[in-house]
Formats: structure tokens, sequence, C-alpha cells
């Protein structure tokens, strides 16, 4: 693949959510029937939010794909990757709600209906929720750390990476859209800077690698 493409790829995926969570109707609500009134009242906006998801859906793991077998051997990219892969493997689930919402708004149900619907979602979806925040932030905190102690990228783009997903969190945490936007788009840009750098250069040999860097 050529090496633009698989920049945009690993920026893709990243800014699709990043789009998703600054749009997302009811990133302030406190219960699924509030989720439900608010979707109701931006029918549009939350069709738009689906669409982001299915972009999300179909670049982030391929963005990590395409970049593992670039990166120094060792725990820390076997570990980080598996994470952040297992993460973004998990986003279909937490769509699952977002259907249920357009579609209870979509078709005149009330939203305290809405939100019983929401509420009694198969176990399964739950679980990929609950798999989803840890796995992914810590994947992209690891892939991070990797980048800095191999000195793959500047500090900077490094460290922006590591932050980013732990302010996502913190975003969420405190009700705050567009400092969730910001912490995406950092991880948009670190994973595009850490593709242009192991682009620019031939797939590493192992006996080319450097060991301490990339052990834990």
């Amino acid at each position: 693949m050529r090496r633009p493409l698989l920049i945009a790829l690993a920026a893709a995926g990243p800014m699709f959510v990043a789009v998703l969570r600054l749009t997302l109707p009811y990133y302030t609500a406190t219960d699924a029937t509030q989720s439900a009134t608010d979707v109701a009242a931006d029918l549009g906006t939350q069709s738009l939010v689906l669409w982001l998801g299915l972009g999300a859906t179909l670049t982030l793991v391929p963005g990590l794909y395409a970049l593992w077998p670039r990166m120094p051997q060792g725990k820390l990219r076997d570990i980080g990757f598996s994470l952040a892969v297992i993460g973004y493997l998990c986003i279909p689930g937490l769509l699952v709600a977002d259907h249920i919402l357009w579609l209870g708004a979509d078709q005149g149900l009330t939203a305290e209906t809405t939100g019983h619907l929401v509420d009694g979602v198969h176990p399964s979806a739950l679980v990929q929720m609950s798999l989803f925040v840890p796995t992914h932030i810590l994947g992209i905190v690891l892939i991070g750390i990797l980048a800095l102690r191999a000195r793959l990228i500047p500090v900077i783009a490094a460290w922006a990476l590591i932050v980013s997903q732990p302010l996502h969190l913190g975003s969420v945490i405190a009700g705050l859209p567009a400092l969730d936007f910001l912490a995406w788009t950092l991880t948009a840009l670190g994973m595009a800077w850490l593709t242009a750098a192991q682009t620019s250069n031939p797939k590493p040999s192992a006996s080319s690698l450097p060991s301490t860097p990339a052990t834990l």
C-alpha cells in the first residue's frame, strides 16, 4: 500500500471517532431515557453518528494492522497492539445503543420506551462496552510509550499519543465533548505521525531492531 494511504488510514479511524464524539446528541445525558429524548430532538445528527461509527469500525483495526509489522518487536508492541485491536473490535457493541436510539425516534416511540430498549440490550453488547474502555486506552498508551522509548517520533508527538486516551476518559467523566474531540484528534495525529515515520524506511528486520527500548 502506498505510504500516503497508510498514513491516511492510521488517522482516519480516530478522526471518525473524534467527530462522532463531538456531534453525539446525548453526550451529557444521565440515563437512556434522556438520551432518547436528546436523539429525538436531533435525529439527523444521530444518523451522522451511525455513519461515523461505520467509518470507525472499518478503519480502526486496519490502521493498526498496517502499522504493527513496521514497529520494533517486543512485548510493548505485542501487548499494546493486541489490547488496542480488542478494544476497537468492540466498537459495534457500543453502536448497538446508538442504533436503538435512532430507530426508536425514527419509528415514533416514546423516549421512555426507547430508553427501556436501550437498558435491555443483550449482555454480549454490555461485555463489549466493558472491554472497550480499558483495552483501547491501555493499548494506545503502550503504543505511545513504545514510540517514546524507541525514539520513533519526536517526544512531543509520542506524549500526545500517550496522553490522548486518558484525556478522552477524563472528558467523558467531565462531560466535555470538545475536549473529547481534542483527545481523539491527538490519537489520530500521533498514529499518523508514527505511521509516516515507520513507512519512511523499509520494514525493520529483527537484527536491526533496538532491543532495550522495545521491551518491557
